[in-house]
């Protein structure tokens, strides 16, 4: 039952729950660029933190 769980919430709410991290104030951005460094290679960190950037400054505006 945990890999179906895993599969299902795998894309989408990674992303959710990165931006509850970054606003949790306790924590911001640095912790999604450390946990990300550590779990993917640069060139994919870089575009992941870009994807983040510009789905929260949609919900700026």
């Amino acid at each position: 039952m945990s890999w179906k769980m895993k599969e299902k919430y795998e894309g989408e709410c990674s992303e959710i729950v990165a931006i509850a991290v970054i606003l949790d104030p306790r924590y911001k951005m640095r912790l999604i660029e450390f946990c990300y460094s550590k779990l993917f290679e640069p060139t994919v960190v870089a575009i992941k933190i870009d994807a983040l950037k510009k789905i929260l400054n949609e919900m700026y505006e």
